[in-house]
């Protein structure tokens, strides 16, 4: 969960056990938060504005290792990047991303790094959310579609939309 520190008047991520004890995870100028877990548990992906310039309101992904806290860097740039899901095999990350001049997308990227993300935009759609994976090629997202609100499964790998809900 992320909640306000004192210490840095902004938000950080921490982690609670079962047995109610809370483990500060980051610590870092600007904001962090989203947190979703990977598949095996043993680390988290979250958007932060660590990189990013003081007066920039941009946000990073990055993935930690929860054991040893160590931290990489997953996106970069001058887009928002938010709400991060790891793929149900662990080997993308799923999320969406705002631009100021252009309409947002949904974005993948390996959960490795190692490249820029590919991006999403649905024709006749604008992404507003990212609801999940349904597997490892196909995403649920909600829509504009003209000023109506939608909900369509998304085929990573041909483009494809299929319209499930107005």
């Amino acid at each position: 969960f992320n909640r306000a520190h004192t210490d840095t008047t902004t938000f950080d991520l921490y982690l609670r056990t079962a047995s109610g004890t809370e483990r500060r995870l980051t610590h870092f100028r600007g904001d962090d938060g989203g947190a979703a877990w990977a598949p095996d548990g043993k680390s988290i992906v979250f958007y932060t504005s660590q990189w990013s310039p003081a007066d920039a309101d941009n946000y990073d992904l990055a993935v930690m290792d929860l054991a040893t806290g160590a931290l990489r860097q997953l996106t970069n740039g001058r887009p928002a990047d938010r709400g991060p899901r790891f793929s149900p095999d662990g080997t993308l990350v799923g999320f969406l991303r705002s631009y100021a001049a252009a309409e947002p997308a949904f974005c993948t990227v390996p959960w490795v790094g190692g490249r820029q993300p590919t991006c999403y935009r649905p024709p006749g759609f604008t992404v507003v959310g990212f609801a999940g994976w349904l597997d490892d090629r196909y995403v649920l997202l909600t829509a504009d579609a003209q000023g109506e609100y939608v909900l369509l499964r998304y085929d990573i790998a041909t483009g494809a939309t299929l319209l499930l809900e107005r």
